[in-house]
């Protein structure tokens, strides 16, 4: 590959490939640099490898960048431990404590699967977390556990439900994700843009 700058008015090729294990490397080194846990570390990892391997270029790697900038403005604890709340048959609270939302949601699905398998429905709502993920990563995760899910992520009011004027959602409030006995799970997430 040719790393030389090129001439003024072209574009030089600046891309890389990296395997699997060196995307898992460059987020632990990053984010251990930075000063988030190990708990942390691991959890945002899993999250940003599996969106970069998925082709999900905007919640993969590149989240990084976007982590770093939201830890320097003081917006989010590199350290924080996410709190779980049993509360109620059906309900799980996760505290994220003012960290980022993959470990909160990691620390709260045991607990929410076992109360759907015994009640037949269940509710997880993480409070107090930064949301970076894009959905489909833990609609898919509680989707292999054979459980049927409806994600819904509030966010900054970006984009007016259709018919309307007045900007409502985000960029991707809801996505659906279903279990299949033959195949990988399925997910689809709504779009409101």
């Amino acid at each position: 590959m040719n790393n030389k700058p090129s001439s003024l008015g072209s574009q030089s090729d600046t891309s890389a490939n990296l395997t699997e294990s060196q995307l898992v490397d460059l987020c632990h080194r990053t984010l251990h640099y930075h000063g988030f846990s190990d708990d942390q570390v691991a959890a945002l990892t899993e999250t940003l490898v599996a969106a970069e391997m998925d082709g999900c270029r905007s919640h993969g790697i590149y989240r990084l960048l976007v982590i770093i900038d939201t830890l320097r403005k003081g917006c989010v604890k590199p350290d924080a431990v996410p709190v779980v709340e049993d509360m109620a048959p059906g309900v799980v609270k996760v505290d994220a404590q003012g960290g980022l939302s993959p470990l909160a949601f990691n620390k709260g699905i045991e607990l929410l699967q076992e109360k759907a398998s015994h009640s037949g429905i269940a509710v997880l709502a993480i409070n107090h977390c930064v949301h970076v993920t894009a959905l489909w990563v833990e609609v898919e995760k509680l989707a292999q556990r054979g459980l049927v899910v409806i994600a819904y992520n509030p966010t900054h009011s970006y984009v007016a439900p259709h018919g309307g004027t007045t900007p409502l959602l985000g960029t991707n409030p809801i996505a659906f994700g279903w279990p299949r006995q033959s195949a990988p799970p399925s997910s689809l997430i709504l779009r409101s843009a």
